[in-house]
């Protein structure tokens, strides 16, 4: 009985590593992404931050990079916990999927702030009007 216990516990540990590794990886590949592009990079689904907006798209693309590998590394991190204890992936994916995403949204806008390009009130760009 003991030994099917642990083993049905380290399968719970092998699914948790791959979910959370598969995670990390998609993350990490999103920063990598972002580091790659030629245009500014944008967060949200259907969403686009033009080229206009942003007044230094390297380094903009560069801080979103670091931005989603520092949020991939928290998914490595609980997949490699969950080994030790999954009390431990538990707490750390819920942190990722609460806390995480919420300082990723602030982490963004940050960043997205920096870089904005300031437009006068009074100067009517081509792309505004349509």
């Amino acid at each position: 009985y003991n030994v099917l216990k642990e083993l049905i516990n380290m399968i719970d540990s092998i699914i948790c590593f791959i979910v959370s590794f598969a995670c990390g990886a998609l993350f990490y590949g999103i920063g990598d992404y972002a580091k790659k592009l030629k245009t500014p990079m944008h967060f949200w689904s259907g969403s686009k931050v033009q080229t206009l907006e942003i007044k230094d798209i390297k380094n903009y693309n560069k801080e979103n990079c670091i931005m989603w590998k520092l949020y991939s590394l928290s998914y490595f991190i609980a997949g490699i916990l969950g080994f030790l204890n999954l009390i431990f992936f538990a707490i750390i994916l819920t942190l990722n999927c609460t806390l995480g995403l919420f300082l990723l949204i602030l982490s963004y806008k940050k960043i997205y702030k920096k870089y904005q390009i300031k437009r006068s009130k009074y100067v009517i760009l081509v792309n505004d009007v349509q």
